[in-house]
């Protein structure tokens, strides 16, 4: 960069972070490898972050007055909540009729598969 004078090359120096101090003292194909090197991070983190679960989850049935266990809404999909909320739910007065699902997991529990997802989003 052309500076005014010698002041002026200060000031802006005295401005920019180490780091960017160091990155435009590098050559051109150096930073294009710095460059290439962190959309391969950030890319690869995308990636990790956007698979799995992120955190546990505990499947349930309702019986009903004929004794079956229905574990599923009319849309085939699960009756399912984190533990968080299935804790609150006991606190508050969950129905007898409300089962943790045996055929998932432990006693209805399924650990998350990814429990450091919000961590990887937040890399990218």
């Amino acid at each position: 960069m052309n500076y005014l004078s010698e002041k002026h090359k200060q000031l802006s120096e005295s401005q920019q972070s180490g780091l960017m101090l160091w990155f435009g003292g590098l050559t051109m194909d150096k930073k294009a490898v710095a460059i290439g090197l962190s959309l391969t991070v950030g890319i690869g983190s995308a990636a990790m972050a956007w698979q799995g679960t992120s955190s546990d989850r505990i499947y349930f049935c309702i019986k009903t007055p004929l004794k079956t266990l229905v574990c599923q809404d009319k849309d085939n999909r699960p009756f399912r909540m984190t533990p968080f909320y299935w804790e609150q739910w006991q606190l508050e007065g969950m129905p007898r009729q409300v089962v943790r699902n045996p055929a998932m997991g432990v006693n209805g529990l399924v650990k998350a598969t990814n429990p450091y997802k919000p961590f990887r989003g937040a890399i990218r």
